[in-house]
């Protein structure tokens, strides 16, 4: 029995040397070793962040030559624009989120009503797992042949299943009210900003005169009322960002997508190069030409699919039918009293 303890005893040592000669089973040298390496490894990162820091600001990729980034310090009560003003956005972007939030719900709601925008009544499709899953994972209008297939499968007749699947596709469209809403919100964002920034850029000389816009660039001071108007433009794009899963998603919305990233980039550059008066000219621009696209668009272009059930279908189909019988006999009619006069 004590022999068989000594044994294991043995073994034992030998496993845990055998893990401490790995590294596996670390002791106090390992421990340190590993602390050593850990250090290195986040010395090494640290540099190579630097290093692309530097590389990315460089001031030759930025700034005309024989300029530096000291060229532009603040000085005399003079400020240039520097990317870390950019930092402001984050507060102003979940500011403008509120803004629009009660703006749909207090003006675009009510006005929708006012203007006569109506929410179609849409009926629910009853709980189908089995039409659920087609509906899901292979196609949202099914083909006659998957028609037939589904109403086997379900025990219901071809006219049912069409009838669930018109109402399922109905279910996903946006309604109006909220399709208005957020073009309301659009529209009175563009305006907004639009005047303002006529009011803004009134009486400086680059507007009135765009061949002057470059002149003494880049040493080009930064006003305040331009800094907070250009920091607006870049909340609203962001808070389109934020919100594109939860916005109504049109048949452009890749689009979208990429044009409220590329005006991001596009602002977040021009503030940072000191590219701000060619910059508010552009957005100024766009911001005119956006108002009207807000007001040309439809909000009933995505029309609701007819839902008609078995009943109000037969129904149209009989009137139909007397009226195809009642144009038959009147032709016949009509024909005979044409013919009449010849048989004489």
């Amino acid at each position: 029995m004590a022999d068989n303890q000594q044994k294991e005893g043995t073994t034992i040592k030998n496993w845990e040397k055998l893990l401490e000669e790995s590294g596996i089973l670390a002791g106090t040298a390992t421990k340190e070793r590993l602390s050593e390496e850990g250090s290195l490894l986040l010395n090494t990162l640290k540099w190579m962040l630097a290093t692309l820091y530097e590389s990315f600001w460089k001031a030759e990729y930025w700034l005309p030559p024989g300029y530096t980034w000291a060229d532009l310090e603040d000085s005399d009560d003079i400020t240039y624009p520097h990317p870390k003003d950019l930092l402001a956005v984050v507060p102003l972007t979940f500011v403008l989120l509120v803004i629009r939030y009660g703006s749909e719900r207090i003006i675009g709601l009510p006005l929708s009503r006012a203007m006569g925008v109506r929410d179609p009544r849409r009926i629910k499709a009853t709980p189908n797992p089995i039409l659920e899953s087609f509906f899901q994972t292979q196609n949202k209008k099914p083909e006659k042949d998957d028609l037939s297939h589904l109403a086997s499968q379900c025990s219901l007749s071809v006219r049912q299943i069409q009838c669930w699947f018109r109402r399922r596709r109905n279910q996903e469209r946006p309604l109006m009210s909220k399709k208005f809403s957020e073009s309301c919100w659009r529209f009175l964002f563009y305006s907004t900003s639009f005047l303002d920034g006529l009011f803004v850029f009134y009486n400086e000389t680059w507007f009135g005169k765009p061949e002057t816009v470059w002149d003494g660039y880049p040493k080009q001071p930064l006003q305040p009322a331009i800094y907070w108007w250009y920091l607006l433009e870049l909340s609203f794009y962001f808070s389109l960002l934020l919100t594109l899963s939860y916005d109504v998603k049109r048949k452009d919305f890749k689009e979208q997508v990429v044009h409220h990233f590329v005006a991001v980039t596009l602002i977040l550059f021009s503030y940072s190069a000191n590219f701000v008066h060619i910059g508010a000219l552009v957005l100024l621009l766009h911001d005119v030409s956006d108002i009207f696209m807000e007001v040309k668009n439809d909000v009933r272009s995505d029309t609701e699919e007819q839902d008609t059930s078995d009943e109000q279908l037969e129904m149209r189909q009989q009137k139909s039918g007397k009226l195809r019988s009642n144009d038959a006999i009147d032709i016949r009619a009509r024909g005979g009293l044409k013919a009449s006069p010849a048989c004489h």
